[in-house]
């Protein structure tokens, strides 16, 4: 993978191919005096089950992002070539993280 952007498991694509994911890493915060993910605009609350990942090729160009929205609440955003199934399996993967 990129040297500072570790990179998940390949995906297939419906045309049989494989697309690697790499995973966005924080940044630091100076007015929080913390790593932050940037969410867009969306209220996120801290948690290690955030997420966001990105193709290697366009690291500014999200494919999916996670984040805690509420105390037993979550927010999954995908898209191609990501399939719901693939998705929800990645933000499955963080559940035992605390």
């Amino acid at each position: 993978g990129r040297s500072g952007s570790p990179c998940v498991s390949p995906c297939a694509s419906e045309r049989g191919e494989t697309d690697m994911l790499c995973t966005k890493l924080p940044t630091w915060n100076e007015e929080f005096k913390c790593l932050v993910l940037d969410f867009e605009g969306r209220t996120v609350t801290a948690s290690p089950q955030n997420f966001q990942l990105s193709s290697p090729e366009d690291p500014d160009e999200l494919v999916c992002q996670y984040g805690r929205i509420g105390p037993n609440t979550f927010s999954l955003d995908f898209k191609q070539p990501l399939s719901v199934i693939q998705a929800f399996g990645v933000s499955l993967s963080t559940i035992f993280l605390s």
